[in-house]
C-alpha cells in the first residue's frame, strides 16, 4: 500500500495534475493505463523518467 501511495504521488507530480497543469485528455490517460498495463518494463522506465524530470526541475 506505501509503495502504490508512493507512486500516486509521483504520478501526480511528474504529471503535474498537482498543480493543475496536466495537459493529457481522458483518451490520452487510457493509453497511457495501457501501456503500463502491458509493458513490464513501464515501472523502471517511469521512475527512471521521474528521477531525469526532477533532476530537471533542481537546475
Amino acid at each position: 500500500k506505501q509503495i502504490m501511495n508512493e507512486l500516486i504521488e509521483m504520478l501526480k507530480h511528474h504529471y503535474e495534475v498537482d498543480i493543475h497543469n496536466c495537459a493529457m485528455t481522458h483518451e490520452e490517460w487510457i493509453k497511457e493505463l495501457a501501456k503500463a498495463m502491458l509493458d513490464k518494463g513501464y515501472k523502471d522506465k517511469f521512475l527512471a523518467e521521474y528521477k531525469d524530470y526532477k533532476e530537471f526541475l533542481n537546475q
